[in-house]
């Protein structure tokens, strides 16, 4: 699904394109820019090129023939960033002006004002979205995922992850180049989803951790009666407990996992309120957060490819007076002095203590 007409690939660079074809079939993969290669499927009819791409522009073709013949089409070459995290990130544009529990304070009408301006206004041909659709995998990492890439126009805008659009807005002013992030975010997930399976078992605690956890998914599993129905306003059946989406690595599985190894130009992310709720956790987020983006820097094989993020903006996250939000800021700052090539924008001055997703998204997207 990445590779679909409207998409954009990371420019000035050798791009990973792959797919599948019959076993020994032979493929041609051929770039209107002038760059061509080919290779051969596998035995389980999996193949994988790197085809080198032009500097920023388009739009252009890409072709790939075997037995039979793709055509992929409007492509741009431009920045490719990755862009995950839980709600605040996974908030959507129209989101923001809807989405003000009556606990919170008001959101000014001059806010709601702009937002719904930018919505119906902003068109960008050249910047594009490709949203990865909630998946769990708790066990083995998936290579297919569903998505498609679009355009910001008045009729797509209000679908655009608010944090990541105004983050690409920037680029697109500062750059002038054509920009595509990849949404893949979950709300309310915690990091330990995120996190590769193989990054747990480099450390004997986290090692013990992924292995309980998943015992007791798996005695959950064999119990669970899908026949069975729960009681309420309305009667359902229970979901499996495979889809419980904050179980180690089923995120990275089922989400993150078939992006790989699309080439990118870096990461942003925003998470870490769902990990102030267990003051068991909050003190180990500075090693799982580590855990996962060097992991995943390993998985992706660009090397340290820049990974900007999100600290928590003010907010009580059901920590009380323990100490659980500050242990959680203090581990993204240790991310952020620990590990090459990282950013972290503050929020310290533009949230709202009584509302867990500020609407200011277009100063964190700025910084």
């Amino acid at each position: 699904a990445m590779f679909t007409d409207n998409m954009v690939i990371q420019r000035d660079t050798q791009a990973p394109v792959w797919g599948t074809a019959d076993a020994g079939e032979k493929v041609n993969v051929t770039a209107s820019w002038g760059a061509t290669t080919s290779t051969t499927a596998d035995d389980t009819g999996k193949w994988q090129v790197n085809l080198k791409t032009p500097a920023a522009g388009g739009p252009h073709t890409i072709t790939l023939k075997g037995n039979n013949s793709i055509k992929i089409n409007n492509v741009l070459s431009g920045e490719v960033w990755f862009c995950s995290g839980q709600s605040n990130m996974d908030f959507y544009l129209k989101q923001l002006t809807k989405f003000n529990p009556k606990s919170t304070e008001a959101v000014e009408q001059p806010t709601i004002d702009y937002i719904n301006k930018e919505i119906a206004t902003a068109e960008d041909d050249q910047l594009r979205q490709f949203e990865v659709t909630k998946n769990t995998s708790p066990f083995e990492p998936l290579d297919t995922l569903n998505g498609s890439w679009v355009s910001s126009s008045p009729k797509t805008n209000d679908g655009f992850s608010a944090t990541a659009y105004f983050f690409a807005r920037e680029l697109r002013k500062e750059l002038k180049v054509p920009v595509g992030i990849i949404k893949c975010a979950w709300g309310g997930t915690r990091v330990e989803a995120w996190i590769p399976a193989d990054a747990y078992g480099q450390d004997k605690d986290m090692s013990a951790f992924l292995k309980q956890e998943r015992k007791v998914l798996k005695k959950a599993i064999a119990k669970w009666d899908p026949k069975k129905v729960k009681e309420g306003k309305r009667r359902r059946a229970p979901k499996s407990p495979k889809s419980n989406q904050q179980a180690p690595a089923t995120l990275f599985n089922g989400m993150a996992h078939p992006v790989l190894p699309y080439a990118i130009k870096g990461a942003i992310w925003y998470q870490g309120e769902s990990n102030t709720k267990d003051i068991k956790v909050a003190p180990r987020y500075a090693q799982y957060f580590q855990a996962m983006i060097t992991s995943w820097r390993k998985h992706w094989g660009q090397g340290d490819f820049p990974f900007y993020f999100v600290q928590l903006a003010p907010y009580g996250y059901g920590g009380g007076d323990d100490g659980r939000t500050a242990l959680v800021r203090e581990a993204q700052a240790l991310a952020a002095e620990e590990l090459p090539a990282m950013g972290m924008a503050l929020t310290a001055d533009i949230g709202n203590a009584r509302d867990i997703h500020p609407v200011n998204k277009w100063t964190v997207g700025e910084r």
